[in-house]
Parts: C-alpha cells; sequence; structure tokens
C-alpha cells in the first residue's frame, strides 16, 4: 500500500476524546490521531519540493516518541515499542534535511543584516543545495526500505486494535478525567525543575527545557478537545517559549555548520564573517531576552491559572 492508501485505513478508526474514556483508551485515540498527521506528509517529504513537509513530518515523529514516553503505563509496551523505535528512526533520517533548510533561514535572514553578504551567500547557497539534495535522496530511500514498511505495518495493526486488547497482565481501568491532570502536572514540574540552571545560564539546560517544554505543549494539545477553553491560553505561552528557545537553539546549530568544512573555508578572510559573528551575538541576545518575557509570563498567577482552569473541567 501507499501512503494515501494507509492514511485512508488507519482514518476510519480515528474516534473523539471523551472524559470517560479510560486512560488506555484515550491514550490509543492520541496515537491514531498522530499517525494521520505523520501518514499526511509523506508525499510532501518523498518529492523533495516541500520543506515544510519535512518540518511537519519531524514534528509528527516528536509528538508521537512524546505520547508514548508519557502515557507510557497506559499503552501495550510490546506494540508501541517497536512503533516508537521505528518512529524514533525516521526523525533521524529526516533530522540532516531539516537542519540544511534551518541553517539556510538563518543564513538568509543574515543576508538582508550586511552589506557582504551577497557574495557568501550565493558561495554558501550552491553548497548547502548540494548537500541537501544527498540527504534527500536518503529519506527517499529510507521511505521504500523494509524497515520504514515494517513500522507502517506495526502503526497500521496498532491503529486498527482495540485498546489493551493483548496485554495480558490485569490492569485497573483508570478514568482519563482523573488522571490526565497528573500526567500533566507531572510534566509542568519537568518543565519547573530548569528555573536554578537557567538562571545559572547553563546552555545546555536551554536545550533540555525546550524539550520539555515541547512534550507539554504537545500533551496539552493532544487532550485540548476536553480540556477548558483556557488551555489554548496557555498553550499559545507554552508556543512563544518554544519560539524563543527555538531561535536560540537554531543560532547554536547555525554556528556549529559554519565551523565544519567546507563552509569554515568559504568564511575563512571574507569581509562578511565579522558581520555574521556579530549578527549571530545580536540575534542570541534578542531570543534571550525574549525568552525571559515569555518565562516570566508562563509562571505568572494569570499563566498558571489558565492551566488550572483548563483542567478543572475534568472534575
Amino acid at each position: 500500500m501507499n501512503s494515501n492508501e494507509w492514511l485512508a485505513k488507519i482514518e476510519e478508526h480515528v474516534t473523539p476524546l471523551h472524559e470517560d474514556d479510560t486512560m488506555s483508551v484515550a491514550a490509543h485515540k492520541v496515537l491514531v490521531v498522530e499517525f494521520t498527521g505523520l501518514l499526511a506528509c509523506e508525499g510532501g517529504v518523498a518529492s523533495g519540493k516541500d520543506p515544510d513537509a519535512v518540518h511537519h513530518m519531524r514534528v509528527s515523529c516528536r509528538r508521537i516518541r512524546s505520547a508514548i514516553r508519557l502515557l507510557w503505563d497506559y499503552y501495550d509496551q510490546s506494540q508501541v515499542v517497536g512503533i516508537r523505535d521505528g518512529i524514533q528512526r525516521l526523525g533521524r533520517e529526516l533530522a540532516p534535511v531539516r537542519n540544511l533548510d534551518v541553517f539556510m533561514d538563518v543564513v538568509d535572514a543574515f543576508g538582508s543584516a550586511s552589506p557582504h553578504a551577497t557574495e557568501l551567500l550565493g558561495a554558501i547557497s550552491e553548497r548547502v543545495s548540494k548537500r541537501r539534495k544527498l540527504q534527500q535522496r536518503l529519506v527517499r530511500k529510507y521511505l521504500k526500505s523494509k524497515g520504514y514498511r515494517k513500522t507502517l505495518r506495526g502503526i497500521h495493526d496498532y491503529a486498527i486494535e482495540p485498546a489493551m486488547r493483548k496485554r495480558k497482565k490485569k490492569v485497573r481501568l483508570l478514568i482519563m478525567r482523573h488522571v490526565l491532570p497528573i500526567v500533566i502536572y507531572q510534566q509542568l514540574a519537568m518543565v519547573k525543575s530548569y528555573q536554578g540552571s537557567i538562571e545559572e545560564g547553563d546552555e545546555q539546560a536551554f536545550h533540555r527545557l525546550r524539550i520539555e517544554v515541547k512534550r507539554l505543549r504537545y500533551i496539552l494539545t493532544q487532550f485540548s478537545p476536553v480540556l477548558g477553553s483556557t488551555a489554548q491560553r496557555y498553550i499559545s505561552d507554552l508556543r512563544m517559549i518554544q519560539g524563543s528557545l527555538g531561535a536560540l537553539n537554531d543560532i547554536e546549530m547555525a554556528r556549529g555548520l559554519w565551523k565544519r568544512k567546507p563552509l569554515a573555508r568559504i568564511l575563512k578572510g571574507h569581509d562578511a564573517k565579522r558581520d555574521l559573528l556579530d549578527y549571530f551575538r545580536q540575534q542570541e541576545q534578542r531570543a534571550r531576552l525574549e525568552f525571559s518575557a515569555d518565562w516570566s509570563r508562563l509562571n505568572s498567577r494569570r499563566g498558571q491559572r489558565n492551566l488550572s482552569d483548563a483542567l478543572l473541567v475534568l472534575r
């Protein structure tokens, strides 16, 4: 079957969340929806003509892995472990293409800030374009591989099977509205645990915090149909934090690529080198200021009230 056929079959099993679902049923429903998002991107990724498709498919990989991680106790683990590993492999295959796209976004933005950038951008674009075509061929090859097809089969079989049907050990049927607030507040605690590290300026802490913020945003988004309306305000605050942390990450990634050959050779001695380094510093300072404001907003009384009110509807 091609991706459209896989997608059509799985879409037949998409069902809305209900607050009285058991956690195992709710977790199953969440993954089925995420699978449709993943498969909808495959055509654009395979064509190599849609950078956004690569980005969206990689985000879908993260959302699936995040759901499995946070809701692990409520899945038939013998089924989802293979899916998790296959999705992780897919994400690794997509990463080089996406990183090059982000790199070019940063370079293009720099181009408008430096009078010496035109010549440099021409040389860089040519190099990166060749590299991207190579990485794109590798992605296309992987999408035709037996390993990827095995992952799709696992996704299909999981989607059409009732939640927990194969689980042998006896489990308590925990109701979503009783348990979901605990899961969400546990993830919020993970986010807040980085407060001390970011105050100390720990660079690695910013990267890890970005991952935990994503996980919190993903699970809130996945369960938003059963949450109160203020959930969208809180999700918006998380998205802003993710944006400023993402900008810091993109700058750091771009710096790393500039240091690699052959890009380092192109930059060496170029008139735009000083402009580029100044640009990185300015953008980093701007992103840090934005993060500070976004972090304060999220942790304000009003911000936390948005979350608590959203969860109160699950009483």
